[in-house]
C-alpha cells in the first residue's frame, strides 16, 4: 500500500445479465462463487439438496457436534469475550513465551510458568482448528479454517504460538517457514484465487517472518498503550501500513489486523487518553483514509468488480480496523478549547465522508454503517479563532512517529497533507 492500488474494473457489459450494472458495482463478489459460512462444509451437498429448513436443522446439529471450523473459532472467541479476562489471558501467553531469566550463582534456575486451565483449553481448540487445514479436507472447509487462523492470531496477539506448537512437523524445536506450512496444507495444485490468498496469508500469520510481528509479540499486551522508545505501538503499526518499509504486502495486511486487535483492548485507550490523544486520533484516521484510497472507494463509475480484484487487499481486515476506530475512538475526550481538537475533528470528518460513498458501503458494510453515527455532534468543536489562518482541511501538519529504513531506530517525521491530497 506504499503505492495506490486502484480496483481493477471491467467496463465491458455482460450480455443478457439479469442484474443491472449499477447494482452489480455494489456487489463485490457478484459473478464469483459465494462461500457459505457454514460450520461443516462436508455437509454442503446435503445443505444444497435439503432446502432451507433442512439446512437450518443440519447447521444446528453441526454446531452441537462441533463439526467444521466455524464453531471452533466461535469457541475461542468466547474464551476472550470478557475484556478483563482477555487482557489476563494475553498477558499469560506473553509470560509463557518469554524465556525465563537466567539463573545466577546464588539462585536456582527458574522454571517456565505452568499454563493455566484456560491456556490448556485454548491449545485443544487450536489443535482442533488446525485439523481442518489438512489437505484431506474439502477446499471450502480449509478456506474457513484459514480465515479463522488469520483472524484469531492477529486479534489475540500471542495465540499464534499455540498454533505453531501443534503444527504437524517432525522437528518441533524449529520454527516452520511459510513455505513449509503451505506445502503441508496445499491440495497439490493452486486453488481458486480466494482460497490461494487465504492459504498464503494464514501460513504467513503462523510463520510470522516479519519485523512487525516481532515488535507486537515482544510487548506485554496490557502495556500496548505505553510508549516504548518514544513511540507507541499503534503509531509504529500505522506507519508500517502506510510506508514503503514493509517487507511485502502480507506484512502490511498483518499490521492492519494487529492494529485492529490492539484497539479493542480497553487498557490501550486508558493509556492513550492520557498521552496525546490528538496524535493517536489523527494518525489512526489518516491511516484509514489511506487504506480507503488504496481501494478506490471514491470511484463513481459503475463498473463490474470481481472478488478476485479485492481479495489480495484483504477488505475484511480493513473493515475490522475502520470499524474499531469509529467505535472506540474517544473523540469526546478531546479538550473543547483546543485548536488541535478542531484539526482532529476535521480529519475524523474526512474519514466519515470517505465511508459514505456507495463503493465504501459495499466493501465495508459494518464500518460504513457505523460511520453514519460517527461525529453526530461536531458542533461541540470550537471555532478556529484565527480567521486568517488556513482552514484545517486546507493544510494540516501532522507529526507522526515513524521508523527508519532499517526499522530499528526511531525518527520523528512531519508529513504535510494538503487539500489536493484528500481529493486525489
Amino acid at each position: 500500500m506504499s503505492q495506490s492500488q486502484a480496483l481493477t474494473v471491467i467496463s465491458t457489459p455482460v450480455a443478457d445479465d439479469p442484474v443491472p450494472p449499477a447494482a452489480r458495482a455494489l456487489i463485490p463478489n457478484y459473478g464469483d462463487r459465494v462461500v457459505q459460512n457454514g460450520p461443516g462444509m462436508h455437509l454442503n451437498l446435503a445443505f444444497t439438496a435439503g432446502g432451507v429448513y433442512l439446512e437450518a436443522g443440519l447447521r444446528g446439529v453441526a454446531k452441537l457436534l462441533e463439526l467444521g471450523p466455524v464453531p471452533v473459532v466461535k469457541a475461542i472467541e468466547t474464551v476472550f469475550a470478557d475484556a478483563a479476562q482477555r487482557i489476563a489471558i494475553l498477558d499469560e501467553l506473553f509470560l509463557l513465551r518469554a524465556p525465563p531469566p537466567p539463573a545466577d550463582e546464588n539462585s536456582a534456575a527458574q522454571l517456565q510458568p505452568k499454563a493455566s486451565k484456560t491456556i490448556v483449553k485454548l491449545k485443544k481448540l487450536c489443535r482442533k482448528l488446525l485439523k481442518f487445514t489438512s489437505s484431506s479436507e474439502l477446499p471450502d472447509t480449509q478456506l474457513l479454517a484459514y480465515k479463522g487462523i488469520v483472524m484469531l492470531t492477529t486479534r489475540y496477539i500471542g495465540l499464534r504460538l499455540l498454533f505453531v506448537e501443534q503444527l504437524p512437523f517432525k522437528d518441533g524445536a524449529q520454527q516452520p517457514s511459510k513455505h513449509d506450512i503451505v506445502d503441508a496444507w496445499r491440495h497439490g495444485s493452486s486453488g481458486e484465487p480466494e482460497w490461494e490468498f487465504w492459504l498464503q496469508f494464514a501460513a504467513y500469520c503462523l510463520a510470522s517472518p516479519d519485523e512487525i510481528t516481532v515488535a507486537v509479540e515482544t510487548l506485554k499486551p496490557s502495556n500496548f498503550g505505553c510508549f516504548e522508545g518514544g513511540q507507541c505501538i499503534s503509531e509504529r503499526l500505522s506507519h508500517w501500513i502506510s510506508s514503503a518499509f514493509a517487507a511485502n504486502e502480507e506484512s502490511r495486511l498483518i499490521a492492519v489486523r494487529y492494529l485492529a486487535g490492539i484497539l479493542e483492548l480497553p487498557s490501550f485507550w486508558d493509556f492513550r487518553i492520557k498521552n496525546d490523544l490528538h496524535s493517536a486520533s489523527d494518525v489512526l484516521c489518516l491511516v484509514c483514509i489511506r487504506l480507503l484510497e488504496d481501494l478506490a472507494v471514491e470511484c463513481r463509475e459503475q463498473h463490474f468488480v470481481r472478488i478476485s480484484d479485492l481479495v489480495s487487499l484483504d477488505p475484511e481486515g480493513i473493515n475490522v480496523l475502520v470499524f474499531a476506530i469509529l467505535n472506540l475512538l474517544p473523540l469526546e475526550q478531546l479538550p473543547d478549547d483546543s485548536i488541535r481538537s478542531t484539526t482532529s475533528l476535521e480529519i475524523a470528518k474526512m474519514l466519515k465522508q470517505r465511508l459514505q460513498t456507495e463503493r465504501s458501503k459495499a466493501l465495508f458494510p459494518d464500518a460504513s454503517e457505523r460511520a453514519e453515527r460517527f461525529l453526530q455532534k461536531p458542533e461541540t468543536a470550537p471555532d478556529n479563532p484565527m480567521d486568517d489562518a488556513p482552514a484545517p482541511r486546507d493544510i494540516l501538519f501532522i507529526a507522526v512517529m515513524g521508523i527508519s529504513g532499517t526499522g530499528k531506530s526511531s525518527v520523528h517525521k512531519t508529513f504535510l497533507f494538503t487539500k489536493k491530497t484528500w481529493a486525489d
